[in-house]
């Protein structure tokens, strides 16, 4: 194999030598839900970070009586909010929930009624969450990621994060997230979806991933490497 070729290919698989984590692709646990006050529903057996997902409706303010409405299908989350419907959407990933919880209800579930990942999540080889979207309406959609430890003793949670318009992905870097919680022994993971003015947004993919700095960092090397065998 030409040298050259070979210290440039380097790049290409150090760059990607960090395989992403998937929190969730949407391909399983499939689901539609559409309620007018403050309800939750859960998804079992989903292949995820963990077995079970979580979803919240939490109404900030709902003067016309409109839905929120989410759904997981074809391998998306959908999120849509009716007129004047200003919404906090959760989805949390842990084992199950308790045995004398229903898989969906009236209100918002505490975090006694959550049973923690076992063993714990480990995202620790990473140090971003990055989530890919598409058709997002409006330039204030925000999205925020939140943690507890093994023990549900620890809880973190970054800011929210502001969505472009229209399709891309955002990146929040693991330092915004962790404090007090270690991300290799999270009992729970979580990420919501502030939606003030009726936003719509459509999630194709959460994963835990590298920071871009570090992956350019990275290339930046491999390539200052294949310059100097290549002089040589």
């Amino acid at each position: 194999m030409n040298k050259s070729w070979f210290l440039l290919s380097l790049v290409t698989i150090g760059t990607t030598a960090q395989a992403n984590i998937i929190i969730d692709d949407f391909s399983t646990g499939n689901y539609s839900y559409n309620t007018t006050v403050d309800t939750y529903t859960s998804q079992t057996g989903i292949t995820a970070i963990a077995p079970t997902r979580y979803v919240a409706h939490d109404f900030v303010a709902n003067p016309n009586a409109r839905p929120i409405r989410t759904e997981v299908a074809g391998g998306k989350l959908f999120i849509s909010t009716g007129v004047n419907v200003n919404a906090k959407l959760n989805f949390n990933y842990m084992a199950s929930l308790k045995n004398s919880v229903p898989a969906q209800g009236s209100g918002l579930l505490g975090l006694s009624s959550f049973n923690a990942a076992s063993p714990a999540i480990d995202i620790s080889s990473e140090s971003a969450f990055k989530f890919d979207y598409e058709n997002n309406d409006q330039n204030n959609t925000m999205i925020y990621v939140y943690a507890w430890n093994s023990d549900f003793t620890a809880f973190n949670a970054s800011a929210g994060y502001s969505v472009a318009a229209g399709n891309g992905s955002l990146t929040i870097p693991y330092s915004a997230v962790f404090t007090t919680v270690n991300p290799n022994s999270i009992g729970m993971l979580g990420f919501g979806v502030l939606a003030p003015t009726s936003n719509d947004i459509t999630l194709t993919s959460v994963a835990a991933v590298p920071e871009p700095a570090s992956m350019i960092a990275l290339g930046a090397g491999l390539l200052a490497l294949a310059r100097r065998r290549r002089s040589k």
